[in-house]
């Protein structure tokens, strides 16, 4: 029999996404196992995100609602919870499957070696609109070139939240933390438990950078809140996690800063900001939605 698969989708408020993000899972090419169910959990949406979920016919896509905004640790605690095969796929819901081998792509490394724990997609930016889409759009290419240096991708950067799978041996004992990110804390536990992470960049989500100064502190401010968490909590295997190579660095804010020096420069610029505004900042796994990057 083919291994089986389950497909999680963590939810809040995303009706303008969701109906086509599960029609895109539905649709996609798996030879390798068997698509045993969809679970969308919803965070106590207040839109339509539950009728749209509720809508489709197929038996393997149900729903399970949080009555309490509960942030997304909480909301993927459910669905690990719940699911019962033998890998499972975590997704957020405001992304885009590149194309209809995703899941397959993603899921390869974990069937072919019991080893792997975790593999993590390629994240790819939609075309940016607004000038700060196009800043944080430079950003992501240069920092994408610098994480995948390190050690072949396979790096806690690397390790994404928006498109994850997991090992049914590692994702049975994984619950997360309110105050941790899950993405980084998945990378550790995974550690932890004596399996490794893949990345995988044939396995691409697209996804859409926030347009608004506003909304990018948002996200910058959780992001450094996160880091400070897993510092604190992992200590000197979370500092060797996250080291960087510095001659590295130089060398690619040098070019950047000869090939785009106005982007550069004004990411700098937000750089400061947003570290100015995380001062004294907590990691809260119910944050404040960037709303402009929900439009992907």
């Amino acid at each position: 029999m083919k291994p089986t698969l389950s497909i999680g989708i963590a939810a809040y408020n995303e009706a303008q996404n969701i109906g086509a993000l599960i029609s895109a899972f539905l649709a996609q090419k798996i030879s390798s196992m068997h698509l045993l169910e969809i679970i969308v959990a919803s965070d106590a949406s207040t839109d339509e995100t539950d009728e749209i979920v509720r809508s489709f016919s197929d038996k393997r896509v149900r729903l399970i609602r949080l009555e309490k905004r509960s942030g997304l640790s909480a909301v993927q605690n459910k669905i690990m919870e719940q699911a019962q095969g033998d890998i499972l796929v975590v997704s957020d819901a405001d992304i885009l499957l590149a194309d209809p081998y995703h899941v397959e792509n993603l899921t390869a490394p974990i069937l072919a070696d019991s080893s792997i724990g975790i593999t993590s997609a390629a994240l790819v930016p939609a075309a940016p609109k607004t000038f700060v889409e196009k800043v944080l759009f430079r950003n992501h290419m240069l920092k994408t070139n610098l994480f995948n240096s390190i050690g072949n991708g396979d790096n806690i950067y690397n390790c994404a939240g928006p498109s994850r799978a997991f090992s049914r041996a590692l994702y049975k004992k994984l619950r997360n933390l309110d105050n941790i990110p899950n993405d980084a804390y998945s990378f550790l536990f995974c550690e932890e438990q004596g399996l490794t992470f893949r990345y995988i960049p044939q396995a691409r989500a697209i996804f859409r950078l926030p347009s608004t100064l506003a909304d990018h502190t948002k996200q910058g401010v959780r992001f450094i809140a996160g880091k400070s968490a897993i510092l604190n909590k992992f200590g000197s295997n979370a500092k060797n996690a996250y080291a960087l190579p510095g001659a590295r660095i130089l060398s690619l804010l040098f070019s950047e800063l000869f090939l785009h020096p106005i982007l550069l420069i004004s990411y700098l610029g937000m750089l400061i900001f947003v570290r100015y505004n995380a001062i004294n900042k907590r990691f809260d796994a119910r944050w404040d939605i960037a709303i402009t990057s929900k439009n992907i």
